[in-house]
């Protein structure tokens, strides 16, 4: 019995290695499909524990030339201009992850992407 047990844990080692080395190229692939698209990704990477089939996606991005978020009431958030340039940038970095991960699926394909306004544009 003593070996079956030290045979299914070896069994589980490999599991979680390949499940590891899986991760790693998707994360890589999809940070420099990022890179390519010109994207600043400031994080890819997976969740942890019950949120490890996640996919992590942080990128940042900048505020656009007609920014009023200094007149924008505090409980809004952002303004207009930039809501517009956060969810279209968010749209384009989750199509672009799930175009190279084949991830399909609710909450896209279980892709979270998060969007970081930075600075102005000039």
């Amino acid at each position: 019995m003593n070996q079956e047990i030290q045979a299914a844990m070896a069994e589980i080692k490999e599991v979680k290695k390949a499940a590891g080395a899986r991760k790693r190229a998707e994360g890589t692939a999809v940070k420099n499909a990022l890179k390519a698209a010109g994207y600043t990704v400031t994080r890819v990477g997976h969740g942890t524990g019950t949120g490890s089939g996640w996919l992590d996606v942080e990128v940042d991005a900048s505020k656009p030339a007609n920014c009023q978020c200094a007149i924008t009431p505090r409980n809004m958030g952002r303004c207009q201009n930039c809501g517009n340039v956060w969810s279209e940038v968010r749209t384009n970095v989750l199509a672009l992850a799930q175009q190279v991960t084949g991830r399909t699926g609710q909450y896209h394909g279980n892709i979270q992407a998060s969007v970081a306004l930075t600075r102005k544009y000039t």
